[in-house]
């Protein structure tokens, strides 16, 4: 009876431990959803001033990826309002792919404001996930300008 007990004992501890080997594994393999990916895509020099535009990236659970490009690095201030949420904004929405570690994503600016104000919009994104807190992307806009950036991940309270 003991060595039942014993024996049971040992096969929960070994499931479990595959159980934990293999979510932490594949977590490496996928987004975080409980923050922003922040990549610098442009450096634009004006006279004697360098600006800087960082694109933010939100990745949702369902499939829903946004976007939304600033001219500076400040996740604690973006994390506040970007999001798709009441109160949220964001200037482009669409649905991401993951295929193992590659991603792809298209998205538009149907149904936000910069829309009125710059006409239908559609970037591509195209990458992969290079480890739990970084992933490289080619971003293709609209106009067929391309870049390519490695998006750091950064933790935030939604």
């Amino acid at each position: 009876m003991q060595s039942r007990f014993f024996i049971s004992g040992l096969l929960f501890t070994f499931t479990s431990l595959i159980f934990l080997t293999s979510t932490i594994r594949h977590n490496d393999d996928n987004l975080h959803h409980e923050g922003m990916y922040i990549g610098k895509t442009m450096e634009i020099t004006i006279g004697d001033k360098t600006i800087e535009t960082y694109n933010y990236l939100r990745f949702y659970e369902d499939g829903t990826v946004i976007c939304q490009s600033v001219s500076g690095y400040d996740p604690a201030s973006v994390g506040l309002w970007f999001h798709t949420g009441e109160g949220g904004k964001y200037e482009r929405k669409g649905q991401y792919q993951l295929n193992g570690k590659e991603l792809f994503f298209e998205v538009n600016n149907d149904g936000t404001p910069d829309k009125e104000l710059e006409g239908p919009r559609v970037d591509s994104y195209r990458g992969e996930i290079v480890n739990s807190n970084a992933i490289n992307l080619k971003l293709t806009y609209s106009g067929g300008t391309e870049t390519e950036s490695t998006y750091a991940f950064v933790f935030d309270k939604e």
